[in-house]
């Protein structure tokens, strides 16, 4: 259960359960005179129904979305899919919930609503945190924790801060998780998130169990139940029950373990809170396996109709359904197609001399165009052989004068850079050194591989980082890297320069970036964002924007080198502080396509 922050711009941000919320808002529905009121309202009645009643929180959700498109309301149509997909995700539909999250992030985005995008970004973070995908899990709450910081929307940042800290409470790294946690609640008592204090505390908990300090976590899940039980909030009370059973499994104290675990299971039966049922069910099942064989059948019995009503029931119906349409299908067709070879058969019988002598016919004219077709194949294929012959030569020879000119034109640098006395000649040396032997990279993927036209990205960024950490003193023990390369092969007329780009920024992050950091990280990733995307980010001090907002001579031959291949592939680049610096450069599907078009009329012959 990951806590999430409801958006809106009805005054309503906490989780509860409480009858009256939901009578208030069928009331406020019932007074609004505006389209756009109705469509909030609908959306928000969808998320409060999401835990007692999924149904009719799906049907709360379509009417909002229905209402929004039909008055052509975009940030309503994104307040709604939000909601929709945070019911998904309590049902255990993630695949679907991810997709609709990322429809509503992609309408929010058009009208740029800072607000909305940052509601589904958090949950999806949500779902991959469910899926266990922690980087990407991350990496979303972090993108929402940036629109909050942006908006000065405080409660939504207090609680992706406290995503952020369940992420890494569940990755057990326990230092980062208690800093995000504690920086949380702190927040939420300053903003009187009674709500949302209880999850808080329980994460809070979480770490100081796998601390081993017992006590100390129980205060805080002590803590957690009391201010659930002030707000009577079911859902809260039964997972405070529920991590209260749990430590007690951990310090082998089986009675309190199973008298909170069946005081978890009540209210959350109570609550039709179905991911409660489950846990409680679940540990209730492991601590009877010892003691009542009976018991433990009867809670494992339950923990696997509610695993399969949350993850399995209604796709393993839709399943057999389908199953069913065809297998009746597959059956009218072999009656049809019986049907038919029984008529076959009879004619078969009149024709089947005269097919003889057909075939007779057929196979000597074949025979005798046969033989003609070897001949003539076998003298092209001596002739494309020894033309193949000619061209793997000329290739080898090609690619042996193009690596020892990047040889020698290294070697040169390096000679000249020995005998230069000025710091700044030798950097400029070092870092035209480092620029050809990004591109000998490139060209080295290319003659080693059977396209001569296109490059191995994701082996490309893979060396490429590998070795420029190398040539600064790190490795992977003492460095975070992380790579997600999408596009894995790219044409080389847009792998080279991209290369060169990726080369600048990888240089300048191992330069400036990680001088008094003692958890350096790099993030490097090249994906399909309206057109190719490439991102690079460190968690540095982060540039001084004003002198790099600035257009002089006297700027840096990199950033000049790294504008000037951004305007040669027509992209756009964008420098973003926080926590570090991120460049992103984003080429256009349109300079794609062209691309593609112009290689392909050089692939034509003249």
């Amino acid at each position: 259960m990951v806590l999430i922050l409801i958006f809106s711009t009805l005054p309503i941000y906490l989780l509860s359960a409480q009858p009256k919320l939901t009578d208030s808002l069928k009331h406020e529905l019932v007074l609004a005179n505006q389209d756009t009121s109705r469509v909030l309202v609908l959306s928000e009645l969808c998320l409060q129904y999401r835990l007692s009643k999924p149904d009719s929180a799906f049907w709360y959700g379509q009417k909002a979305l229905h209402l929004a498109r039909q008055i052509n309301y975009i940030k309503g149509e994104a307040n709604a899919l939000g909601s929709i997909g945070f019911v998904m995700r309590e049902v255990g539909n993630l695949p679907n919930a991810l997709r609709v999250e990322f429809k509503a992030i992609q309408i929010a985005e058009g009208s740029n609503d800072a607000y909305e995008i940052a509601r589904s970004m958090n949950i999806v973070g949500n779902i991959y945190l469910d899926l266990k995908d922690f980087p990407n899990a991350l990496r979303y709450y972090h993108l929402a924790r940036q629109k909050h910081t942006a908006i000065h929307h405080e409660p939504g940042l207090a609680i992706t801060q406290s995503n952020i800290g369940s992420t890494y409470e569940q990755m057990n790294k326990l230092d980062s998780a208690w800093y995000y946690e504690r920086l949380a609640y702190q927040k939420m008592l300053r903003l009187n998130l009674v709500n949302n204090m209880p999850y808080a505390l329980r994460i809070l908990g979480n770490i100081q169990a796998k601390r081993g300090n017992p006590s100390l976590a129980m205060h805080y899940y002590r803590q957690s139940l009391a201010i659930a039980q002030k707000e009577y909030n079911l859902r809260n009370i039964a997972f405070a029950n529920t991590a209260i059973a749990r430590l007690y499994q951990k310090i082998n104290q089986p009675d309190s373990c199973v008298y909170y675990a069946k005081k978890s299971l009540l209210e959350s039966e109570k609550g039709s809170f179905v991911r409660g049922v489950l846990m409680a069910s679940s540990i209730l099942a492991e601590i009877y396996e010892t003691r009542n064989t009976t018991e433990a059948l009867r809670y494992y019995k339950l923990a696997a109709i509610t695993r399969d009503k949350l993850y399995g029931a209604e796709k393993l119906q839709s399943l057999q359904s389908i199953t069913f349409d065809e297998q009746e299908r597959q059956r009218d067709l072999e009656a049809a197609q019986l049907a038919y070879q029984q008529q076959v058969r009879q004619y078969i019988l009149l024709i089947s001399l005269i097919i003889l002598l057909l075939i007779a016919l057929i196979l000597w004219r074949i025979n005798l165009q046969k033989q003609k077709a070897n001949a003539l194949l076998f003298q092209q294929k001596l002739k494309i052989g020894q033309q193949s012959d000619q061209l793997t030569l000329m290739m080898q020879e090609l690619h042996h004068r193009v690596k020892n000119n990047f040889a020698i034109v290294t070697s040169l640098l390096k000679l000249q850079s020995v005998r230069l006395e000025d710091e700044k000649a030798i950097q400029a040396m070092l870092a035209g050194q480092q620029r050809v032997e990004a591109m000998s990279l490139i060209h080295q993927r290319l003659y080693q591989s059977n396209q001569v036209t296109t490059v191995n990205m994701d082996e490309y960024m893979t060396d490429l980082a590998k070795g420029l950490m190398g040539a600064y003193g790190y490795n992977l023990s003492n460095f975070d890297l992380y790579l997600n390369i999408e596009y894995k092969t790219l044409d080389v007329d847009i792998a080279m320069p991209l290369g060169l780009i990726a080369n600048e920024l990888l240089t300048n992050a191992f330069k400036h970036a990680y001088s008094n950091n003692q958890e350096p990280m790099l993030r490097i990733s090249l994906f399909n964002g309206n057109g190719l995307t490439l991102e690079v980010q460190d968690n540095g001090p982060g540039l001084d924007m004003t002198t790099w907002k600035k257009r002089s001579n006297k700027s840096s031959f990199g950033k000049q080198l790294i504008v000037s291949l951004c305007d040669q592939l027509e992209a756009h680049l964008e420098v973003i502080q926080h926590n570090g610096t991120l460049f992103r450069i984003n080429i256009p599907k349109l300079y794609m396509s062209s691309m593609r078009t112009v290689l392909s009329q050089q692939a034509l012959p003249s």
